[in-house]
């Protein structure tokens, strides 16, 4: 409505039918501008969020990210074993046939990692942190290869240092020290941790066999196969750790 005319003013019916549509005017025109700054103002006030806080490029989860292994890591670590470099997780590469000869079925592989390791034929590679493990797709062998920067000058007293506690360790059944000793060979230091356990019903029995290559770079192969057929595949394993080619020596 029009504000009523101030005191001792005179319209006559003309003029006050005027000044009501140019008012009318004026108020349409005031109406529209704040509708349209209603519009424009809206999406500014929203600032593309997506209703949790954050822009859209923002906090987004990234495609990129490297695949994680799913298997868990491996209970006994290598002799005096630390933190090593991630290990890549793309699969092994074939290499030539190592001097003294390999068993058919068998290749000397090119581990990302850098070590170079004697693995029968289609067997699945995973890999950890500082564990690579090869296993059997058809049974219950594997082959893990654990390694330090910071290893110990006797890998027996490594290995009984922490054979206590093997029995306590996630997922170890029926556990069972055989023996644990020292032997010589053509490194620092080596030492057999043997033991039995059960998994998936079958009774295993695993050779730990720790040893020192360099002064930053101790190993641990760990061959586990059904105790059943422990003798049969003993020379696999000792061939194993014969063509063994470590990433550093010294």
């Amino acid at each position: 409505m029009s504000p009523a005319p101030a005191r001792g003013s005179v319209f006559t019916s003309g003029q006050l039918k005027s000044a009501r549509t140019r008012h009318a005017v004026v108020v349409g025109a005031l109406v529209a501008v704040l509708l349209l700054g209603l519009v424009v103002a809206v999406p500014l006030l929203r600032g593309g969020n997506d209703g949790d806080g954050q822009t859209p490029s923002q906090g987004g989860a990234s495609d990129t990210g490297a695949p994680v292994s799913t298997t868990p890591t491996p209970a006994s670590p290598s002799p005096a074993a630390t933190t090593a470099s991630p290990s890549p997780s793309a699969s092994p590469s074939p290499s030539e046939t190592a001097a003294g000869g390999l068993p058919a079925g068998w290749t000397l592989r090119s581990d990302p990692v850098g070590f170079k390791v004697a693995v029968p034929d289609g067997w699945r590679r995973t890999s950890g942190s500082t564990w690579v493990k090869y296993q059997d797709p058809n049974g219950v062998s594997e082959l893990t290869i654990d390694r330090t920067d910071r290893p110990g000058k006797d890998a027996a007293a490594a290995w009984r240092a922490i054979e206590p506690n093997r029995k306590n360790v996630r997922g170890v059944q029926n556990y069972k020290l055989i023996e644990i000793k020292s032997f010589d060979c053509q490194w620092r230091t080596c030492g057999d941790w043997d033991w039995l356990q059960t998994r998936n019903g079958v009774q295993i029995r695993v050779r730990n066999r720790g040893f020192v290559t360099a002064s930053n770079r101790g190993f641990a192969l760990r061959w586990e196969v059904p105790n059943k057929d422990w003798e049969a595949q003993l020379p696999n394993f000792e061939m194993v750790f014969r063509e063994f080619v470590p990433d550093r020596r010294n």
